[in-house]
């Protein structure tokens, strides 16, 4: 009789296992999805197992074959969402770093970006990423994913912040990572508007947002 080779270390295994795990991973991120549109929704407390089965069609075995129980499907669903959200902010930072010509014409471009951050429709982004956050802080299994995740925007952040430095934008005077993480704390730290009263009005919000940020500009001689 024949014998069956080994399968290579780096082709994924035979033929059939590739399509057993591709036919997984596709289940797997639609009981995902079925519980984002949940969320977005109707809010988290609305996820059960039976909706997400009526919305996936899947059996309920399915859903506990990829998580344990509605938490971790929770859990993971939070995830996704905050591992989906554009890193727009950094981008465009990253831009008027690249882009201007001079101090008063970058100081210019984080006006802008500051107004941005005070838009209403951030509300929605920060109070998901604190849902995860605290969903990482609270359960050990949530917190890898999300520490690889936050890690990575902080690393991008901070090479752009080394840019700025570069350019002669952002003081040299304090560590490029720190700064990025202090960046990164003023605008998720506006969410904290929303639960206060009196708010302040946004265009104040913008301007003192502008102002913090603009503390990391090298002092002039």
């Amino acid at each position: 009789m024949a014998h069956l080779s080994k399968p290579d270390a780096h082709d994924g295994g035979t033929p059939r296992r590739r399509a057993t795990q591709e036919r997984a991973s596709i289940t797997q991120a639609r009981i995902v999805d079925a519980a984002i549109d949940i969320i977005e929704r109707d809010g988290e407390a609305a996820v059960t197992v039976a909706r997400v089965l009526d919305v996936t069609g899947l059996s309920r075995g399915a859903v506990y074959h990829h998580f344990a129980d509605r938490d971790v499907l929770v859990r993971a669903a939070q995830f996704e969402r905050l591992a989906r959200q554009p890193g727009g902010d950094i981008a465009a930072l990253r831009a008027a770093i690249r882009d201007a010509r001079d101090r008063d014409e970058f100081v210019g471009t984080v006006s802008l970006i500051t107004a941005a951050l005070c838009e209403p429709d951030r509300v929605a982004v920060r109070a998901v990423r604190a849902s995860v956050l605290a969903t990482a802080v609270q359960h050990d299994d949530a917190r890898p994913p999300v520490t690889t995740l936050e890690s990575d925007i902080a690393r991008e952040l901070t090479e752009v912040v080394r840019e700025g430095q570069t350019r002669g934008f952002i003081t040299t005077a304090a560590d490029a990572t720190a700064i990025a993480v202090v960046i990164e704390s003023v605008a998720f730290g506006l969410l904290i508007a929303t639960c206060i009263e009196p708010r302040p009005d946004r265009a104040a919000l913008a301007e003192a947002t502008r102002l913090a940020l603009l503390g990391f500009l090298p002092i002039r001689e």
